[in-house]
């Protein structure tokens, strides 16, 4: 929410979002504004950063981010500021295979632009990010990916991203899927793309809060059912229409259903493919043990 406070006081004609722990390079902003203004950007993204632990010493080569961006071992980072394509199904398709990095601080991003759609965070503890990188990815009408690395991320422990206590955890999962689908349907009620293409509704539905079920269902387990259903309950109250949410949750269940089923097949092929070699083996061995006894 203080983000959203510093977008309503901002002045300046670009926004650049730093997290309270963190630093950009001394030639950042000197960096990244002359390219916006060349190809009259709405959006830069720097497709790089400085990951570094807290008390490290920083060193531009050493901290260079070189893996691939959140697991995606096929990101190809561009050289020089590359325009991306305005086609909006190429660039969700980007979304969901991970060739956006999904935090706010890697982007440059014109205040004209964010006031003109109304963009803010939505008010929720966990994964308010991602919701904003979408819009940003849906609305840009000129989106450059740039090679520029400014932003130093240092990672300490006891911060918001490192604290993973069961109970919080929940809370965040549980924020996180509930209001992030409920934002998501409303927001493609009047997008008219996701309006006209709800396949691409569900999948954000899975990529922006489905993905957490992985993340969550362990922590689940080690509460009885009296302590979470009050917090479940909490956070249903939070939100209006309970329609996308309970559809999305139902379709997730059945998709869980036929795979746990196709598993249970996959099991029982396996356990009888298992038979038939002890069987194997036990005549095998009888036919071994005659011929021992017969020499």
């Amino acid at each position: 929410m203080p983000r959203n406070v510093g977008i309503r006081f901002s002045r300046g004609e670009y926004i650049l979002f730093v997290d309270s722990d963190d630093a950009i390079t001394p030639t950042a902003l000197e960096e990244l504004y002359p390219i916006a203004k060349e190809f009259d950007a709405d959006v830069l993204y720097c497709e790089k950063y400085y990951p570094i632990r807290l008390g490290e010493k920083f060193t531009t080569d050493k901290n260079l981010l070189k893996e691939s961006v959140l697991g995606n071992i096929k990101y190809d980072y561009v050289n020089k500021p590359t325009i991306v394509s305005d086609d909006i199904t190429l660039r969700l398709n980007d979304l969901l295979s991970l060739r956006f990095y999904v935090v706010p601080w890697n982007y440059l991003i014109r205040r004209d632009f964010i006031s003109q759609h109304k963009i803010l965070f939505p008010n929720i503890k966990y994964g308010e990010d991602n919701i904003f990188v979408l819009y940003l990815v849906c609305l840009a009408k000129n989106m450059v990916r740039v090679s520029n690395t400014m932003y130093i991320h240092r990672n300490r422990e006891g911060s918001i991203g490192t604290n993973k206590s069961a109970e919080i955890e929940i809370r965040r999962c549980t924020d996180h899927v509930f209001q992030g689908v409920s934002i998501i349907s409303k927001f493609a009620k009047e997008f008219i793309f996701l309006k006209e293409n709800p396949e691409f509704q569900y999948a954000l539905f899975n990529f922006l809060a489905g993905n957490q079920f992985g993340s969550v269902a362990p922590l689940y387990a080690k509460f009885p059912a009296w302590q979470l259903e009050p917090l479940i309950i909490r956070e249903l109250d939070k939100i209006g229409d309970k329609t996308p949410l309970t559809a999305f949750l139902f379709s997730r269940m059945t998709i869980l259903n036929l795979q746990l089923n196709q598993q249970g097949a996959i099991i029982q092929q396996m356990n009888a493919y298992i038979q038939q070699l002890q069987d194997i083996i036990k005549k095998q061995s009888a036919q071994i043990q005659q011929l021992q006894n017969s020499q």
